[in-house]
């Protein structure tokens, strides 16, 4: 009998005229390269996701299902796949992320936590704006404590992209200390690597984010404004796509020379990272090893982040990168510290390559994420 892994998540790969195709986001491309590591290690991998329609097909010899969105999806997906495929005791079920995860009854399950989601109130809603109003923040950090740790106990498994994690754990569930041996630290990874760096006439810095709030793009549009009231001798790069775009468009319209918006595929990557001399990941919250960071400091970027989450476990302030507080001063001081020191940009910049080239590359991720497999396959649970 071969060896099977199955994938639930809600969305990893775009259902288009009937065709599957790679979605371009960070936990979907997480996934995606998980799915042919354990294929290449001899395992059947099936995706679940789920959709306004039904789709069946395969991408690089992963087997893809889409169902239709519905109540108690996630749960009443893997009994779908368990009714389907005969799932049996050896066969092992994946919870793309451990906010989806269920209680279920398998032996060998596990799921992967992307970095802590609820380290900044959001009021993207009109109940979280009525908590607000009467006081009751408070109350519903500690709901989403609840629900966080809870989630922890739905698989005898769990991989976490930061020690960020482990250790909030380590702080709400003294109780559970027992199950930490269950919990691994895999970092997230980079692929590229640069060998020749582009030379500009002009500094070019760039924002390679999702267009949202907690990716600090309002934070990076007020700082690169007030650099071009005095530098118009710098480019300013806005790679991605959100509801934050026209804010970004009515900077462009006022520093037309000044502002570029545009996208890339994953392909792309690395083109347009080696053309850029100083990335800034201005996260304010809900961040874990961002691949967005680990690809600059691989093209020979010089960063500036916060000290959000993960990127906490990635950058060393002077070192490799700069690592502010989450604010505009802050992150304003950092961006300038580097247009105006060529010598410094150039040794962050040469030892954040050399970081990800050591501790995050993706020969070493896939072989964390071998033994991982291994380890569930082979325990007693």
């Amino acid at each position: 009998m071969s060896k099977r892994i199955f994938i639930i998540y809600e969305k990893v790969f775009k259902f288009s005229e009937g065709n599957f195709l790679t979605e371009i986001g960070g936990v979907q491309r997480y996934l995606y390269e998980l799915s042919i590591v354990l294929n290449s290690e001899g395992y059947d991998v099936y995706v679940l996701q789920f959709g306004k329609e039904i789709g069946v097909g395969e991408i690089s010899n992963i087997k893809i299902e889409q169902l239709i969105c519905g109540k108690k999806q996630y749960y009443n997906g893997f009994h779908y796949l368990k009714s389907k495929y005969k799932i049996n005791d050896s066969d092992i079920v994946i919870w793309g992320a451990d906010t989806i995860s269920q209680k279920i009854n398998h032996k060998k399950t596990l799921s992967i936590q992307h970095g802590i989601a609820f380290d900044m109130y959001s009021e993207d809603s009109t109940f979280k704006k009525m908590l607000k109003s009467f006081n009751l923040i408070a109350i519903y950090k500690l709901y989403q404590r609840y629900i966080a740790l809870k989630k922890s106990k739905n698989s005898n498994y769990m991989v976490c992209v930061d020690y960020n994690y482990l250790n909030w754990y380590r702080t709400f569930a003294i109780k559970h200390n027992n199950e930490m041996n269950n919990i691994t630290v895999i970092p997230n990874f980079t692929k590229l690597f640069c060998f020749e760096k582009n030379k500009n006439v002009n500094l070019n810095i760039c924002f390679a984010r999702r267009f949202v709030q907690k990716r600090g793009v309002d934070t990076m549009l007020n700082v690169a404004e007030k650099i071009l009231k005095n530098r118009t001798d710098l480019n300013f790069y806005f790679a991605g796509d959100g509801p934050e775009k026209f804010k970004i468009t009515a900077l462009q319209e006022k520093y037309p020379e000044n502002i570029q918006i545009t996208k890339f595929n994953q392909d792309g990557t690395y083109d347009f990272h080696k053309k850029i001399d100083i990335a800034v990941v201005p996260t304010l919250g809900s961040e874990g090893t961002s691949l967005s960071l680990l690809e600059a400091m691989s093209c020979k970027c010089a960063v500036v982040t916060t000290n959000i989450g993960g990127l906490t476990n990635v950058v060393i302030d002077d070192f490799n990168g700069k690592i502010v507080n989450p604010n505009e001063k802050n992150i304003y001081l950092a961006i300038m510290e580097l247009i105006n020191d060529s010598e410094k940009r150039g040794f962050l910049s040469n030892n954040a390559y050399d970081t990800v080239k050591s501790g995050f590359n993706y020969s070493l991720w896939k072989k964390k994420w071998i033994e991982m497999v291994n380890q569930v396959e082979s325990d007693e649970v």
